[in-house]
């Protein structure tokens, strides 16, 4: 981890929270698609993993809202959609019960 970049990130009620260093290139998949991010690393954040949108732009990924559900689809580099994931409702709810043990990630 290079801790010489770190951050501070903003939530959605004005708070801070202070995430300690970086990971680079990090491997992650998602099905069968496999992507790469860069991971900022913090102590107490109320999340288990972020994807934001540098991650979205890197891999090519975009939300489609469906009647069905929200998807998210996987893009070629001739912008041609290859593989979509469903989200389920139930994934918006679940979270980690160990907030004070747990090293939680952002990723980008």
């Amino acid at each position: 981890m290079d801790t010489c970049s770190t951050t501070t990130m903003a939530d959605v009620n004005g708070g801070e929270g202070y995430l300690k260093g970086l990971i680079n290139a990090v491997p992650l998949t998602c099905g069968a698609v496999k992507t790469v991010c860069d991971m900022f690393v913090g102590d107490t954040v109320p999340f288990d993993l972020l994807l934001g949108r540098p991650w979205q732009i890197r891999n090519k990924v975009t939300i489609d809202e469906r009647h069905a559900g929200i998807y998210l689809v996987f893009k070629d580099d001739e912008d041609v959609p290859r593989y979509e994931v469903h989200v389920p409702p139930e994934a918006f709810f679940q979270r980690s019960t160990n907030l004070g043990k747990r090293k939680s990630k952002l990723l980008q």
